[in-house]
């Protein structure tokens, strides 16, 4: 069936592909017409527990109606530490700033219930209680949350807890992030671009002997072993053409100095971040576990990046190979 199928799309290419394009413009006319945003909306019908909810929000503004949470935090040189109390004031301003969030301080007046009193953990452990107002949404209770969670990783960090505010608009390590993300495109983008580029273009098909899947295979790899090593081609590709010449050293020069660039960029970045002592919330880079999440991510990103142009290639000429057929 999908031989046929595929088949047909070639014999048809000009319909599939105004098909595809007919299909993009009615979702875009589909999703306009209906909306992309989300709600987040909690609403009770007719029952008791709105009826006092009602009564809260007419008679007493609101007070009691809202959605609450409590930040809890301990400390073992005690909560009454001058840089901790001063920390954790800053957390608590950070938050009570939302709209419409009210927080009470353990450190406020008759905030003292709220500081631990009982056994091993007798003024180390206190906690803020946290209101939002009844017409709050789920967003804004993640708000909350992520002050509260990312000033626990700001603190793993090295950082000051003033500086969450900068993790939450993604100033923090955004310069290393795009550094990292740089360097992991330049390879493939160099690659797969020059591939599809030479593909289609005059002088690229004239440097071939080989047709179908065998000739992509040639451009790939050439652009492949070039960009990632000394580089090297098949015999069936014509090289020594000014316009494999040109783009062959070009990808030379790009695969050695264009990802210098954002490595030495990156180590410049690391370089100006303070060093933290390991925690317990530290994640270790030296078991088992590091190891298999690093390969996987290797593994699922070159996949995610190669496997299209590979299928196209070898994979289809090895296929047809078996049944007999060579290009």
């Amino acid at each position: 069936m999908f031989a046929r199928l595929g088949r047909w799309c070639h014999a048809h290419r000009r319909h599939v592909v105004a098909l595809w394009i007919g299909a993009l413009v009615a979702l875009g006319a589909v999703l306009g017409a209906v909306g992309t945003t989300s709600r987040s909306e909690f609403t009770l019908p007719d029952v008791e527990s709105r009826h006092g909810t009602d009564i809260l929000k007419e008679s007493f503004g609101g007070v009691g109606a809202g959605q609450g949470g409590t930040i809890v935090f301990e400390a073992q040189q005690g909560v009454d530490d001058p840089e901790v109390k001063a920390a954790m004031e800053r957390l608590f301003a950070q938050t009570d700033d939302l709209p419409g969030v009210t927080v009470r301080s353990p450190y406020a007046p008759g905030g003292v219930p709220q500081i631990s009193s009982r056994g091993e953990s007798a003024g180390k452990v206190a906690y803020a209680d946290v209101d939002l107002p009844a017409d709050a949404s789920v967003e804004d209770g993640q708000d909350v949350g992520r002050i509260d969670v990312l000033t626990g990783i700001a603190a793993e960090a090295g950082l000051e807890p003033d500086e969450v505010a900068k993790f939450l608009r993604g100033e923090r390590l955004a310069r290393e992030v795009q550094a990292a993300i740089l360097y992991v495109l330049i390879f493939p983008a160099t690659i797969l671009t020059l591939t599809a580029l030479s593909s289609v273009v005059a002088p690229g098909l004239k440097g071939l002997n080989n047709a179908g899947p065998h000739g992509l295979t040639e451009i790939l790899y050439a652009f492949s072993s070039t960009t990632g090593n000394n580089g090297s081609a098949f015999a069936g590709l014509t090289g020594s053409t000014y316009y494999y010449n040109t783009l062959l050293g070009a990808v030379t020069l790009v695969g050695r100095f264009a990802m210098i660039v954002p490595m030495v960029a990156l180590a410049g970045f690391l370089s100006e971040r303070k060093i933290a002592a390991a925690t317990a919330g530290t994640f270790p880079v030296t078991t088992p576990l590091f190891v298999m999440l690093l390969l996987g991510v290797i593994l699922i990103v070159g996949a995610l990046t190669f496997v299209p142009a590979l299928s196209l290639g070898p994979v289809v000429e090895h296929l047809l190979m078996l049944q007999g057929r060579l290009f």
